[in-house]
Parts: structure tokens; sequence; C-alpha cells
């Protein structure tokens, strides 16, 4: 394939993306179904430039989402020419998503958690949902059920087959709904949380619970554009963590979206995305003792709980039947109900905000404080109602009111005092928020310039750093003392969520960059089970973070250094480097 370079800068993107799109909807993907989901490649294109492609090599890419450069490609040897090129941002393969599912129970006899949530109370509110769109990204729908008659069912999308057929052949979706908008007080069925909600089923599963997760991107892009969703219900997940993925959910929260995810079905500590993200609220299961659920994961994804098993919803192949299930999969639209109540009240409430009432209101369970198996505790409906209409309690004397009682709030106090973190509001840290690039590399330059550094000018060589960016500075020292490195030559992807691995190279990069000895020795490393997994331009940073004690393990035995490193994890890092050294 010959590559055609043009001089044409972004705005020729609109010419690439008409070929790309043909005759398909703006935002939605023009892709065919793959034989396999997960294959192929992930390609976002550079935003300052862009080839002007031939019909057939034009081809070779399907659009995920025009608007921002994202596209997908099957075929290996365009995809080396277009990194050849220079035209590329970034390229990561696709990955597979599944729907987070447990085994099916016997038929439920009643809602055993509508009272244990408090739903009558909060249902006196009013706060059904009317006006609010949430878009449920999943099989599809049954939208014949009878218990469906009187809901807001707008017209989705099938992103496999870009129609608008959404008939549901998995029941997964149709589960979900029912939780959502079954009618409530009229004779039949079941009670669903907010029933005047507007549905948006987006169909990217069927006849089975895996897809690429190029479909769950599109369909995010596309609540988003086409729908204005509000809240999007993702009851799915992925092992694999994307670039990509991260960028949707980006895009959604900055257009006003709660997005809210399942955390994951096998019981572990494995992270799933985009629950992982801590932007998105993760949500975990507990059965009707409200102890947590051997499935449920646990981990510091998990940022409240929520019923998961014996739940009772609506079957896809019947239009009068029920059915019962269990799984993180049907906990998550507990929590969605909860963001549609609070979009009804305020429809400017924010993703952080929305989480800030859930942390305060929910009820604490298993250890005090925050812990990795019920998060910030079980979701309570009442609760959180009552401090959404009459407002928030008295601050405490930190000024954040979502840190008390927080694992490392002496952490976040020690790094806040010292200036080298802010909040993300007057009343917000946002501690399981993910620590970002933009955010380290200013964390390091603010203890540069208190430790007697000078300061430089904003002038760096990346296209994705706008010289007026809050850290614009400081990834321009950074860059330019070693310290970080981009993406590519003209990426710097500050927005980009930094792994533990990616963390403690850095520090250990600085602390060379100032004087000082940071060597390690990997052998330290091989009492952990996952040792393998350090990318080997992380393993003597590793090495050293452990000897130091700045970092330990996330279980006794494991590392888990591809994991995203949070706010409250880096303040904890700082506070212990710092003082140790």
């Amino acid at each position: 394939m010959n590559m055609k370079r043009a001089s044409q800068k972004w705005a020729a993107a609109v010419l690439l993306a008409a070929v790309l799109l043909g005759c398909f909807p703006a935002g939605v993907s023009a892709q065919e179904t793959a034989d396999e989901p997960g294959s192929g490649w992930l390609v976002r294109l550079q935003e300052d430039t862009v080839g002007l492609l031939s019909e057939e090599e034009s081809q070779a890419l399907t659009a995920i989402h025009a608007e921002t450069g994202l596209y997908r490609t099957e075929d290996p040897e365009a995809l080396a020419e277009l990194q050849a090129s220079g035209l590329v941002d970034y390229a990561e393969p696709d990955g597979v998503a599944v729907l987070l599912e447990g085994d099916a129970d016997p038929l439920a006899k009643e809602q055993w958690y509508l009272d244990t949530l408090g739903a009558a109370a909060a249902w006196e509110s009013g706060l059904a949902g009317d006006g609010v769109t949430v878009a449920i990204i999943d099989s599809g729908l049954n939208a014949g059920h009878e218990d469906l008659s009187q809901a807001n069912i707008l017209s989705g999308w099938n992103v496999l087959t870009d129609s608008d057929d959404v008939t549901d052949t998995v029941g997964h979706g149709t589960f979900i709904a029912g939780l959502l908008a079954a009618g409530r007080d009229n004779g039949i069925g079941i009670s669903g949380l907010t029933p005047q909600v507007e549905l948006v089923p987006i169909q990217c599963f069927s006849d089975g619970n895996r897809t690429s997760v190029s479909y769950i991107i599109a369909a995010i892009y596309l609540a988003v554009d086409r729908y204005g969703s509000d809240v999007i219900n993702l009851s799915l997940g992925t092992e694999t963590p994307s670039q990509s993925l991260t960028d949707a959910v980006t895009y959604a929260l900055e257009h006003g979206a709660i997005v809210v995810s399942a955390v994951g079905n096998t019981g572990g500590t494995q992270y799933l995305y985009p629950a992982a993200d801590s932007r998105v609220v993760g949500v975990g299961s507990v059965g009707q003792t409200l102890g947590v659920s051997s499935f449920s994961q646990r981990n510091d994804s998990v940022f409240v709980v929520a019923p998961g098993e014996q739940i009772i919803s609506l079957s896809h192949t019947d239009g009068a039947g029920y059915t019962s299930g269990k799984g993180t999969s049907f906990s998550t639209p507990f929590v969605s109900a909860l963001a549609v109540m609070a979009k009804d009240y305020d429809p400017s409430i924010t993703a952080a905000e929305f989480q800030e009432l859930l942390r305060t209101t929910s009820r604490d369970l298993g250890e005090p404080g925050y812990d990795e198996q019920y998060g910030y505790g079980l979701m309570d409906m009442a609760a959180f109602v009552d401090a959404l209409t009459q407002g928030v309690t008295e601050q405490p004397e930190t000024g954040f009111t979502d840190i008390s009682g927080h694992w490392a709030e002496e952490s976040i106090l020690y790094v806040t005092e010292r200036g080298l973190m802010q909040g993300e509001s007057e009343t917000l840290f946002a501690p399981e928020r993910s620590l970002t690039r933009g955010m380290l590399v200013t964390i390091l330059y603010r203890l540069y310039l208190s430790d007697g550094g000078s300061a430089v000018s904003a002038g760096s060589p990346f296209a994705d750093v706008p010289a007026d960016a809050w850290y614009a500075q400081a990834v321009t020292w950074a860059a330019e003392n070693g310290i970080v490195t981009g993406i590519t030559e003209t990426s710097f992807a500050p927005d980009q969520a930094v792994t533990r691995e990616q963390m403690v190279t850095m520090l250990q990069r600085y602390v060379r960059f100032t004087g000082g000895t940071a060597d390690g020795n990997p052998t330290l490393l091989t009492t952990y089970t996952d040792a393998g997994n350090v990318a080997p331009y992380a393993v003597e940073a590793m090495a050293w973070a452990v000897e130091q004690g700045i970092i330990t393990g996330m279980t006794a035995d494991t590392l888990v250094p591809q994991g995203t490193s949070t706010r409250a994890q880096i303040a904890a890092v700082f506070q212990r480097w710092l003082t140790a050294a």
C-alpha cells in the first residue's frame, strides 16, 4: 500500500471522515462484526496532521469516532504504513469485553432489596427520572414486555449491525432495563427504580456475552453525541487497559454524563475496565445478608456495593415472563438509578459531585471506612435522596468532604499542606480518581520548585499540551530533564492514567535528576507472583520503590504493576518517600 503524504492539517480530517463513514450516521461505527471479538487494532490519528487516503487505503480503516480521530483496522500492513508515516497518535489492540452476569438462580419470590435500600422513602421524593436519559450499553432490549408497556424507550441503535434493530437475544440488557424502568404500582410484575426515565438501548452483544471493546467505545460516543445521555450504564468489563476506552469515558464526563460500571465477577483482585477508572463509579455486589458476594471483585475499583444476588427482573423471551439472576452486572443499575435521581433533581450535577453524595450516604460495611470489598459501603436510596434534596451537611475542618475516614487521609493532608497536590474543587479531593500523567509531572515540578529549583517557561514540543494548560510548564520541565517522555514524539497524553510501574519509574528518574541514588535489586521482586508482569524498563525502579518502602504490594504476594494509580495512592507514596528521605 502506498501512503500519500500531505501537508494539510487537521481540517482535512473532515474529508477523511467522509470517505471512511460513507453513508453511515456520524459518530456511529461502520465496522463489520469481526469473526472473533477483540481482533484488530484501534488507531488514533494525529490531531495536527492527517494523510489523504486513496479509496483503496480508506477501506483498511473504519471509523469509531471520526470527530476525535479514532478508527479501527484489522490490516496489520495498513497499521504499519500509518505508523511509519507519522500520522498515528497511538495504536493499541482491540480488546474483549464481557457481560458481567452470574449464574441464574430459581425465580425470586420478592424484591428483598427494596426495603433494604429504603426505596419507598426515596420514591416519596418523586424523583422517578422524568426527562433524564440513561444509555444501557448491553445486549439490546425486549421492548414488548408487559412491564415496559409504559416505559419511555427511545429508538436505540445496534452498533454490531449499524441498524435500529436492538432485539435482545441474550437477555442481559432486558434484565438491566427492567430494574430501572419496569412499571411501578401498575398491578403487574416488578417495581422499577426510576420508571419515568428515558431508556436508550445501545446493543453491543448478540448471541453471547463477549464482544470487541471497540463496539463499547463506539457506543459510549454514540450515547453522548446522538442521545445526550445523562447516565451511562455499563454492566460489562474488559481486563485489558485501553487508552481509547479511557478517552471515551473522558469524552462522556466532559459532556456531563455520569458513568457507572460493574467491577467484575471472579471474586479476585483483577481490575476490569472501565470500572477501574476512578472517575467511573465501580459497583460491587452483596447478598441478602449484606455480606459481600463471593463472586464480587476485591480491589480499589469498588466504589460502593449494591444488591447482586437473587435479583428478579424481566425475561427477554417472553412478553410476560420474569427471571432472576446474580452478578455485579445486576448491582450496577441500582447505582445508575441513583444517578438518574440526581440528574432528575439537578441536571447540572457532575460525576464528581455524584460520587461525593454517594460516598457520604452509603452504609459502611466491613472494615470501618473504605475497604476493597465493600468500597464506601452499601448504597442507601433513602439517605442519598435526603442528602440530595436537603443539601450536604457541615464540612469537616480539612475543607474536603470526601477524605474523612479515608485510609489515606493523613497522606492527603500531608501533600496538600505542602502545596504538592490540590483538591479537584474547594470541597472535593477525589481520592479514588485516577492519577494522570499531567498530574504526576505537576506534583514533581512543584516539589522541584519547593526545593529551590528554577521555574521554566511553557514551550512543550507536544501537540496535545497547550501553552496555557495548567500542566504545561511541568511537562516542559519533565521532558527537558528526562523524567518523562511522550507517548510519541508529538504526543504527551496528559490525561492518560498512570500505572504503578510508570509512577515509580518517574520518581526514580526524579531522584537521579536531583543527584540522589535510586538503585534497586530486582531479586527483591521474586517474592511476588506477578513479578514477571513488570515491564523491563521498570524492573529496577519497582525494586527500588519496594526496597525503600515507597510502595507495597496490592496484596501480600502481588504487585499489580499495570494497575492504575489513584490520587490517594500517590499522596501516600509521596508521604512515605519524603518522610523517609
